[in-house]
């Protein structure tokens, strides 16, 4: 079960973010013997795994198991269940390693056993199975990353995977099953739907709650033309809803009729967006609908600028028209800035845009994305076409770049909207919002970790992040590191 909830000002929804489903194995069996009563815990391991009850199960030697064994990959990360300080750790190096205690601020303690030992893609045991800065006598949070899965210890011999045992306040052992289903799993408060276009309803819904008087709709399945949109939708205060080719999706209709907008602007040409879609936005809110097209994907654009900026503009942006990534973090900087968003290959402009920059005639063009997506020729070409100061805001990926823009744009914002760097069609119904509220739009994915959202919160001084999409795009997983540097971001 996804929970998806509207973002409302005030962040009073961080009280009712609820509880995520988590993978079991037989969850409907019974327990072999019913848990002690507990407090809340958060779910130590945070990724795919599957576990059963196995609680006083036979060991060897006469044993019975007192813990809960969670099945995952090795690397998957481990968090810590509770808000406490770092207890017994067994840590030599390529020895007994690696298990720890950690002493709950409730009185309780959870014990995680067999973490990683191994160089990753390894069995050769001469790996660290705890996070760094994890220590003896160390504070930690709840959801904070501790370590990972591993095998080491007597499960060298087994699948990966996390025993995890739980002992009250006075040392018992007690079975840890139930409180593991109904552990918290931490996640960024999201605004999701079941699919990009009820997304992009909903943001328009958090952003514009009182209506607007002009709307923008774009592809949902093609970036280019809605990349330009994005920004101007940004500028204009204006919502960006999605839609198929053939059809316009009964989300994007119903907020289109809630938002009361008389003039609705679809962009992109009939190859694009069908000629029905615009016949069903007319029969569905009675609006005035315009189409603002040009020939190809830099023409649409120009156009476009050329619509929103009659008497020009002192600012303008350039972004490659071929590849997303650089120009999604740049839609809200579009609003920022009352700026149109160009598009150019990667080489040399084209002839629309070339024409649009000196009608414009600004002084200062920003381009985004180093130099494998807009040239150094490219650049030069600009600065010579227009007389204006060029200044290029790149990184070394589309995730650092999205972090360059926000930190170089969004000084002081209180939070980062965090959006799929792989698809684009979250990301830019995001712009409109994150201009509005004056907040940065930040690529991530699971593969890149959010590593670069902590450091760019941590420059601009955010301390709250919230995710545009649900977790079929952007799992809870990628959120470890924005929730063990801001536990209070992550409910």
């Amino acid at each position: 079960m996804t929970i998806r909830m509207p973002l409302l000002k005030g962040r009073p929804w961080l009280a009712s973010i609820a509880v995520l489903a988590i993978c079991v194995t037989n969850a409907s069996a019974a327990p072999a013997a019913a848990a002690e009563p507990s407090p809340p815990i958060v779910f130590p391991v945070a990724g795919p795994n599957t576990f059963t009850d196995t609680w006083g199960a036979a060991r060897a030697g006469g044993r019975t198991h007192e813990g809960t064994d969670i099945m995952a990959d090795k690397m998957t990360p481990v968090v810590a269940v509770s808000s406490g300080t770092v207890g017994w750790m067994h840590n030599t190096q390529g020895g007994n390693c690696c298990a720890m205690a950690l002493q709950h601020d409730d009185g309780w303690e959870s014990w995680y056993i067999h973490l990683n030992n191994d160089t990753p893609g390894t069995d050769d045991g001469q790996g660290w199975g705890f996070a760094p800065g994890i220590e003896s006598g160390v504070r930690v949070t709840a959801g904070q990353l501790i370590g990972w899965v591993g095998d080491s210890g007597n499960a060298e011999s087994t699948s990966p995977h996390l025993h995890f045992e739980l002992h009250d306040p006075s040392g018992t052992p007690v079975n840890p099953y139930a409180a593991l289903l109904a552990a918290i799993t931490l996640d960024l408060p999201r605004i999701a739907g079941a699919d990009r276009y009820a997304t992009a309803a909903l943001v328009s819904a958090e952003t514009f709650p009182g209506g607007s008087t002009v709307a923008f709709v774009a592809s949902g399945l093609e970036f280019p033309d809605a990349l330009a949109g994005s920004a101007v939708a940004a500028a204009d205060g204006a919502p960006l809803l999605l839609v198929s080719e053939t059809r316009a999706p009964k989300t994007a209709t119903d907020e289109l009729k809630r938002l009361g907008a008389a003039t609705i602007y679809v962009l992109g040409g009939t190859a694009i967006i069908a000629e029905s879609v615009i016949e069903d936005i007319r029969s569905a809110t009675g609006a005035s609908v315009e189409r603002i097209a040009g020939k190809n994907r830099f023409e649409t654009a120009a156009t476009l600028s050329k619509f929103a900026y009659p008497d020009g503009s002192a600012t303008a942006i350039v972004v490659n028209g071929y590849l997303a990534p650089d120009a999604l973090s740049g839609a809200p900087v579009g609003g920022l800035l009352d700026a149109p968003m160009l598009l150019t290959s990667a080489d040399s402009l084209s002839s629309p845009t070339e024409r649009e920059l000196k009608r414009l005639s600004p002084s200062t063009v920003y381009v985004f994305g180093g130099e494998a997506v807009v040239s150094a020729a490219t650049v030069a070409q600009i600065e010579s076409l227009t007389g204006a100061s060029v200044v290029r805001v790149a990184g070394g990926s589309r995730y650092s770049t999205s972090k360059a823009i926000a930190t170089r744009f969004f000084p002081g914002a209180s939070t980062v909207l965090v959006s799929d760097g792989i698809t684009f069609a979250d990301a830019l119904a995001a712009g409109p919002l994150g201009a509005g509220r004056g907040w940065p739009v930040i690529l991530a994915s699971e593969s890149s970790g959010t590593d670069h959202v902590v450091s760019a919160m941590q420059t601009i001084g955010a301390t709250e992040a919230v995710a545009i999409g649900g977790p079929a795009v952007l799992p809870s997983t990628a959120f470890v590191a924005i929730c063990a540097a801001f536990p209070t971001a992550c409910e």
